[in-house]
């Protein structure tokens, strides 16, 4: 048929275009109508339909004019975005992302939302420029902008960050797990860690009692220094010892443990658990974006959200849950109804005694 169909008939009851006899429909060998297919970005290609993965505007449409619908340029600073560090004459990379923008931009540097400086009047729009790291007035209240040349849209830094003289001591400093915490054998857990000052590398070591801390694990050699780990959890063969992590800084090495031991019991032989890939949500986040998890099983459920130092900021869900989808929204605030600041959060998921932790960052 002329949209492309295929039935089988004989030649008498063909109303199209007939194959001869012995064809068949499987697979279709019929000639396929092209049609115009509109990427999100606005760009437009002639493809059947059962080629066009986003939206195709029917058999016959055409790509000129190009009939696409066109979204507006979008910019979004990555980094710096608030509460970073930065060392006058080292090296920093800008990082943004754009969507349907020009080919240039404009980069600047804010202290107290007045300009300050202009680190480039125009550089390519490629989401990097590298940046030899320079200062106005003080440490405080440095903010980025950089604004798409052709459209005009700008993003600016959604929160502070600071420029100072001085090297930025390596200080490894373990946030968790720091103490008190019990971690069954066969969970998923982040050990977190503050990054800043260190080299690229960090060796991560777990440690147990014997009385004195001894190393019985290697967790992870040389990871990459990024302020988290995504741990299943594991014992040294007993329950019964009290463990420690320590992070070592491969390039100083420089070191911390935990501040007071945490437990590993021994995994359940039965019990309810959520699975890490049962956990979903975007990355990075925007407030009143939404958190998904799924239960194998009904049971006790709690969310939560925690910053990087451990302390929680918002809780999600706290209650009994049927087996099945679910979904929960967070919408940017703290328990007590303050904006939370952008930047790391953990977003953790518990079901009895088993967890399930998530680095995500959120941005403005």
């Amino acid at each position: 048929q002329p949209d492309g169909t295929c039935s089988m008939t004989l030649q008498v009851d063909c109303t199209g275009s007939w194959l001869g006899y012995g064809s068949d429909c499987d697979p279709n060998p019929c000639e396929q109508p092209l049609g115009a297919c509109c990427a999100p970005d606005g760009s437009c290609t002639l493809t059947a339909s059962g080629d066009c993965a986003d939206e195709w505007l029917g058999a016959g449409t055409d790509c000129d004019p190009n009939p696409c619908p066109t979204q507006p340029c979008q910019v979004t600073i990555l980094q710096p975005n608030g509460g970073e560090v930065l060392v006058i004459g080292s090296q920093y990379e800008i990082r943004w992302e754009i969507l349907n923008c020009g080919q240039n931009v404009k980069i600047e540097l804010l202290q107290n939302a007045a300009v300050c400086m202009t680190l480039s009047q125009q550089t390519p729009n490629d989401g990097s420029y590298l940046w030899t790291v320079e200062s106005c007035n003080g440490e405080l209240g440095y903010r980025i902008r950089v604004t798409d040349l052709d459209s005009g849209s700008v993003d600016t830094s959604d929160a502070p960050f600071s420029i100072v003289e001085d090297e930025i001591p390596c200080d490894p400093t373990v946030f968790q797990p720091n103490g008190g915490e019990v971690w069954t054998e066969g969970t998923v857990h982040l050990i977190t860690w503050e990054p800043q000052g260190c080299g690229p590398t960090v060796k991560i070591e777990l440690l147990r009692s014997e009385p004195a801390y001894r190393v019985c694990l290697v967790i992870a050699e040389s990871e990459e220094n990024d302020g988290s780990y995504e741990w299943t959890v594991e014992n040294c063969g007993s329950s019964a010892y009290r463990y420690k992590i320590r992070i070592t800084d491969v390039e100083s090495g420089n070191l911390d443990l935990s501040d007071r031991p945490f437990a590993i019991p021994d995994a359940p032989l039965n019990g309810p658990t959520i699975m890490a890939s049962r956990l979903s949500l975007p990355n990075p986040m925007r407030p009143n974006s939404t958190v998904v998890f799924d239960l194998a099983e009904a049971g006790s459920v709690r969310v939560s959200i925690f910053n990087v130092h451990g302390q929680r900021v918002r809780g999600l869900v706290d209650g009994t849950y049927g087996a099945g989808h679910h979904e929960v929204v967070w919408d940017g605030r703290t328990d007590e109804g303050d904006d939370a600041g952008a930047g790391i959060y953990y977003i953790r998921a518990a079901l009895g005694d088993t967890e399930t932790t998530r680095k995500v960052l959120l941005v403005r």
